[in-house]
This record gives C-alpha cells, sequence and structure tokens, in this order.
C-alpha cells in the first residue's frame, strides 16, 4: 500500500512539475505571442503612418502643381490682356491721328469751298454789273440810233 502511495506520490508530483512546466511554457508563448502582436500592430502603426504622410505629400505636391499652373495660366493671361490693352492703344492712336489728319484736311476743303464760293459771289456781282452796264450800253446804242 505504501509503495502504491509512493508511486501515486511520485506520480502526481511528475503531472504538477509537468502541468507546471506546460503552463511556463504557455506563459512563455503568450508572452512571445504579445510581443509579436505588439510589434506587428507598431508596425501596421509605423506603415500606416508612413503612407498617410506619402499620400498628404503627394497631396500637397498636386496642390503646388496645380497652383503653380494656375499661377502661370493668370500670368499668362494678364500678359495677353496687357498685350491686347497695347494694340487698343496703339489702334486709338493711329485712328486719332488719321481723325485728326482728315479734320485738318476737311478744314482746308472747306475753308478752299468758302473761298471758292467768296469767287464766285464775286464772280456773280461782277457779271450781274456788267450785264446790266452791256444792257445799258446796249439801251443807250439802240436809242443813239
Amino acid at each position: 500500500n505504501e509503495r502504491v502511495r509512493e508511486i501515486e506520490i511520485k506520480y502526481i508530483a511528475q503531472l504538477n512539475e509537468a502541468t507546471r512546466n506546460a503552463e511556463e511554457r504557455l506563459e512563455k508563448q503568450e508572452k512571445l505571442i504579445k510581443t509579436q502582436m505588439n510589434d506587428l500592430f507598431l508596425k501596421l502603426q509605423q506603415d500606416f503612418a508612413e503612407q498617410s504622410k506619402n499620400a498628404a505629400q503627394l497631396m500637397q505636391d498636386k496642390e503646388d502643381e496645380w497652383r503653380a499652373r494656375e499661377q502661370d495660366m493668370k500670368d499668362q493671361l494678364e500678359a495677353l490682356e496687357r498685350r491686347g490693352a497695347a494694340e487698343k492703344e496703339e489702334l486709338e492712336k493711329e485712328f486719332n491721328a488719321k481723325l485728326k489728319e482728315t479734320l485738318v484736311n476737311l478744314r482746308a476743303t472747306e475753308a478752299e469751298g468758302q473761298r471758292i464760293a467768296v469767287e464766285r459771289d464775286q464772280m456773280r456781282m461782277q457779271n450781274e454789273s456788267l450785264a446790266a452796264t452791256l444792257h445799258e450800253t446796249k439801251r443807250s446804242f439802240i436809242r443813239e440810233q
């Protein structure tokens, strides 16, 4: 009976030792798994942060590119507007110069027309005077005969 008791105690001690060893191994595995999970979680966080940073940088680069394009287009538009305004101003100058020249020519033509009208009026008066004198002379001549 004692022998059975010793074997039983020995067996229970071996079972306890095996259980303790198994529990220690399980605890070590749990710790290892937790460590690996934490490492993986940290790695995922870092990857996500890196991807977010890259995405933000890409967006910033795109925004900068579009702003640069927008500014370039604004500059081109302003240059076109300035060029158009300069061309318009030049055309207005040319038009005004031609208009002034035309007005000067018109005034000269008007003055010439007035001079001719005065000469015409003078000739008409002379003509009328000569016609009256001729008529008088003719009448006198007819009377004398």
